[in-house]
């Protein structure tokens, strides 16, 4: 009776059985990989890849002015936007995505059958510009747990990842971001201004690789060259561009 109620409603399921569950999730996260997906979309948008952009709920406006602009610039160059469809980062880059037509992959924690009947997500999903996918019931409400185990899951879809700001020691953005360092599910990348939370000068610092605006927001700059060929920074090199912010 669940299933005819969520099918009912346009979400389908997938198992790690299914031939269409993206390999990436399996292959990057093996035995930890979702067993079961529920979604709604065009499911073949979890095998094209993309730019992961997530960040703290609340940010400043600097914080949410970037991710628009990347938002903006990956649709416009045909780079799927991954996130998580939390309020601040994750929403702006998502709906920026979205109004310019872009791709966009929201991987929810919680509350996916309301995110599915929303307006301005059902067109995007008929679109088939937009698949929400969720490991979790669809009707499940807000849940620190999930909310930070499903990080894992927006880092292995990716293949390149953004993070715009992060509160540090605490909070998904951080737990997330310091967890695929230590995997090493997608090539991490952090926002950095002379206004950068603490919290992304620390990610630099284990590991992850500093991006500014003029790195990437050029004209001359195709965002999926740019991070294939800044995605094997070593700490060393990070923490010396660290040093010259």
């Amino acid at each position: 009776m669940a299933v005819e109620t969520w099918t009912s409603n346009g979400l389908w399921i997938m198992t790690r059985a299914d031939e269409t569950y993206p390999q990436q999730l399996a292959d990057k996260l093996k035995n930890v990989s979702p067993p079961i997906l529920y979604g709604a979309g065009d499911r073949d948008q979890l095998s094209r890849g993309g730019l992961a952009i997530v960040g703290s709920r609340d940010v400043d406006e600097d914080g949410l002015y970037f991710a628009n602009q990347v938002a903006v610039r990956c649709a416009k160059q045909g780079v799927q936007v991954v996130s998580g469809g939390a309020r601040g980062i994750d929403i702006e880059a998502m709906t920026s995505a979205l109004d310019e037509g872009g791709e966009v992959v929201g991987v929810l924690a919680h509350g996916l059958m309301q995110a599915v009947r929303s307006k301005h997500y059902r067109k995007a999903i008929l679109g088939e510009k937009l698949v929400l996918i969720s490991a979790y019931d669809p009707y499940a409400g807000f849940n620190v747990g999930t909310a930070m185990a499903r990080n894992k899951h927006i880092y292995a879809l990716s293949d390149w990842a953004l993070a715009v700001s992060a509160t540090l020691e605490k909070g998904g953005t951080w737990n997330g971001a310091n967890e695929n360092l230590k995997n090493r599910w997608a090539p991490l990348f952090v926002w950095m201004n002379e206004a950068a939370p603490p919290g992304n000068h620390a990610l630099v610092s284990k590991g992850a690789v500093p991006v500014r605006e003029e790195d990437i927001l050029r004209d001359d700059i195709h965002l999926s060259e740019w991070f294939n060929s800044n995605r094997t920074g070593n700490d060393e090199e990070s923490i010396e561009q660290l040093s010259l912010l």
